[in-house]
This record gives structure tokens, sequence and C-alpha cells, in this order.
């Protein structure tokens, strides 16, 4: 399929073999974004949704795991009270960035890493910029 000529060529077919791929990364919303006409011509739209308590839990159990790590249960009990009681949002990229503050944290002091609640509440505090102590 040949592009019309008045169209801009990112939104069109190419002539050759190889393929495009744009992606918009936003947590606006898509009227906020862009106006109604262009965001039809995207075609796919995905939204990702905030993971459930127990989806997080994976994805921390998970990310631990791949680090080689093991953790007490609890010190996931303890995040998600913390979540609860700031009102705050999960994202499913947040365990994985708490997990690597911790183990930034262990770098800089040269420390053996061992994820504990300290440590924990320290990655909390530099990641959300949250009151140390707050429960």
């Amino acid at each position: 399929m040949l592009r019309g000529h008045d169209d801009p060529p990112w939104l069109s077919p190419r002539e050759d073999e190889s393929e495009q791929l744009l992606i918009f990364a936003s947590n606006l919303a898509s009227t906020d974004f862009a106006e109604e006409a262009f965001l039809r011509r995207l075609g796919y739209r995905l939204a990702v949704e905030s993971p459930s308590p127990e989806t997080y839990g994976r994805i921390f159990g998970k990310y631990v795991e791949a680090c080689r790590l093991r953790y007490d249960p609890r010190l996931l009990d303890m995040l998600l009270a913390r979540y609860t009681h700031e009102q705050r949002e999960m994202r499913s990229c947040q365990p994985r960035d708490l997990i690597e503050r911790c183990r930034d944290i262990c770098r800089y002091e040269n420390r053996p890493f061992v994820l504990t609640k300290e440590l924990l509440e320290r990655a909390w505090i530099y990641y959300f910029c949250a009151e140390p102590g707050a429960k």
C-alpha cells in the first residue's frame, strides 16, 4: 500500500521491508495526551492497571528469587500495610525498584545484601520521598 501524498510518514505503511514501532507511555489520560483524531490513528492502545496485592506479592517474590535471595514473608506484609496506610497505589515496577534501592544501599555501604525490614524501610523512604517512621 502506498502512502498518500499528504500522509505523515509515521502514519502509513512503509514501502520497504522494515517495520516501525512507535510507543507512547504516559500516566496521563489519553484525552489529556493527544487529540481524539490522533489517538484513532494509533490503532492500538494498552492500559496497564495497578496490580492487586496478590499480584504485587508474586512480582515481589519472583524478583527476590531472580536476585537469588530469600526473604521473610512478613516483609511483604509490611510493604502492603504501608501502601494501605499511605493510600498509595501499587505499581508493577515498584517491587523491582524497591529491591534495587536496597541493593544500592548495600553496595554503597559495602555490606552484604540481606533483605531486612530496616533496609526496605530506607528504600521506601528514598523511593517515595516518604516520612521516616510512618507505618
